[in-house]
């Protein structure tokens, strides 16, 4: 007997009778525990053993491990979309000063050149990365709490 599920739910036993009983994975009473477990970055195997232990095995594991690993590669996607946006503004803004000052005033302070050259530094480093941790989302090891 599950402890997490109520007298009116499927069991587990009686999900292996009808495979269309657990299609949206995200309401499974273990899902929250396999999310926890790959947002951590544990192994798939660790994972897998873990669901044995409490009795899932088969295609429900590899529903709620899909889209657990699926919910990780989101949200490391918007951590580093964040990053990417940030970075592009950095840019605009740093071009926009420098064009309004040397097109618009005809002029331009050496300081605000500096800052402008600065900001445009900083903008252009943390859109690489925000472009490359986006890219790389599906390969990122450990956990996610470290990313960000």
């Amino acid at each position: 007997m599950n402890p997490y599920t109520s007298p009116n739910e499927q069991s587990d036993m009686e999900a292996k009778d009808n495979p269309e009983s657990h299609l949206n994975p995200d309401g499974h009473p273990y899902y929250d525990l396999v999310l926890k477990l790959v947002l951590w970055g544990e192994s798939r195997d660790d994972v897998y053993q873990r669901l044995a232990v409490n009795g899932i095995t088969g295609g429900i594991a590899d529903r709620l491990y899909a889209q657990a690993r699926t919910d990780r590669i989101q949200t490391i996607r918007g951590d580093y979309s964040r990053k990417f946006l940030m970075g592009v503004g950095l840019i605009l803004s740093a071009v926009g000063i420098f064009s309004v000052c040397w097109f618009g005033l005809g002029f331009i302070p050496r300081i605000l050149l500096y800052a402008c050259f600065a900001v445009l530094g900083i903008g252009s480093w943390k859109s690489i990365d925000g472009l490359c941790g986006y890219l790389m989302a599906p390969s990122k090891t450990g956990s996610v709490a470290d990313e960000t």
